[in-house]
């Protein structure tokens, strides 16, 4: 792949913002856009993805603060950015993927899976459910990717959601094992609530880090 990703070449693309919630293109008044004619489905959509949008980046603003851009004249490494549109993203959406069809399918227990099923009441509903959320995901995080490839207005915002929605996803598994689990995953999820709050303040971490890298880089994602 010859394509080398960086810092846009065309210095005149890059633009100045006021901080990091205008650098995303929202305000907390929701959707930076208006339209006479009647909404579709998928404006409808749309509208609601803006409006989560700016109530996340209006949280993250508030939690962590917010950083001037650097100078646009300024070079700024990108390594960082450059390690998850070529790597990083693709090998999660491709793991989230792939975890969530074989969670569907009940292939991750190998020959067991109809012993597992009959003898665990309810697991199947659990593994149908995290598969769909891990196949969503997957989808999510290449639309992500493309997003940050091409310096979108809203790609540090969706990008920083990701770990978030990973975080979700192990708390809905959690959740789910409770309600339609036996004794025995219910017991198993117990278990697993304090690698969950361990994984939740891991997740605040990184949030904060990229918070700082991509406020200092906000002129860059203008598109």
């Amino acid at each position: 792949m010859s394509q080398t990703y960086g810092a846009p070449a065309d210095k005149s693309s890059a633009c100045s913002f006021g901080g990091a919630a205008a650098a995303s293109g929202y305000t907390s008044g929701g959707a930076g856009y208006a339209s006479h004619a009647a909404p579709t489905a998928g404006d409808s959509f749309q509208a609601a993805v803006d409006a989560g949008t700016a109530l996340f980046q209006t949280s993250l603003d508030r939690t962590f603060g917010t950083q001037q851009p650097m100078p646009v004249t300024g070079e700024l490494p990108m390594k960082w950015y450059t390690f998850n549109v070529m790597f990083a993203l693709w090998i999660s959406a491709l793991l989230s993927g792939l975890m969530g069809i074989a969670s569907i399918a009940g292939t991750q227990y190998g020959a067991f899976s109809e012993l597992y099923y009959t003898y665990f009441g309810g697991l199947q509903i659990i593994d149908i459910i995290f598969g769909a959320a891990s196949v969503a995901l997957a989808v999510i995080t290449v639309y992500v990717r493309q997003e940050l490839a091409h310096y979108k207005r809203v790609a540090p915002t969706h990008f920083m959601a990701l770990p978030v929605l990973n975080f979700a996803l192990s708390v809905l598994d959690l959740v789910v094992s409770f309600i339609f689990g036996s004794e025995l995953s219910a017991g198993i999820g117990i278990l697993s609530i304090i690698p969950l709050a361990i994984s939740g303040g891991f997740t605040i971490l990184y949030l904060y880090l990229n918070k700082i890298y991509f406020d200092k880089r906000a002129h860059l994602f203008c598109r």
